[in-house]
């Protein structure tokens, strides 16, 4: 979450280079294509809150038997999230480099291609990492 607004932020930013338009200002300028840093730690701290929420409410819900209440097993269904989120990344990038902001898409480019692996490992291991372990017999 922290990482796509590492791009989005930027270019929305420079909303009056495109469509967007100037929607917000910041008081002085940040450190990281005029984004203060304290923008980032927000996203941190905010999406760290909804994960840690939304854990202990599936817990909760998992114990008083609502788990597997209403779910569908869909194909693929562990890719949507990776899907959409590259799909907001890859418009930003586009408005990025279509602005002509090159040193903001390149680094954006490198962000994403460093997200892109943890989906890319996680496809390339298929299965192996659900399959439990044979462990020896002892004694035989």
């Amino acid at each position: 979450m922290m990482l796509l607004d590492v791009v989005i932020d930027p270019v929305a930013f420079l909303g009056d280079r495109w469509f967007l338009g100037q929607i917000y200002t910041y008081r002085e300028a940040g450190d990281y294509f005029h984004i203060p840093l304290t923008n980032f730690a927000g996203w941190f701290l905010v999406g760290a809150a909804i994960l840690f929420v939304f854990t202990q409410l599936d817990a909760w819900l998992s114990r008083k038997g609502f788990h597997d209440v209403g779910i569908r097993e869909v194909a693929g269904k562990a890719l949507w999230g990776p899907a959409m989120y590259f799909s907001v990344l890859a418009f930003n990038l586009a408005v990025t480099f279509y602005i002509g902001e090159w040193l903001l898409g390149l680094c954006g480019v490198a962000v994403a291609l460093l997200v892109l692996a943890l989906p890319l490992i996680k496809v390339a291991r298929g299965n192996r990492m659900a399959e439990p372990t044979q462990s020896p017999v002892v004694g035989e």
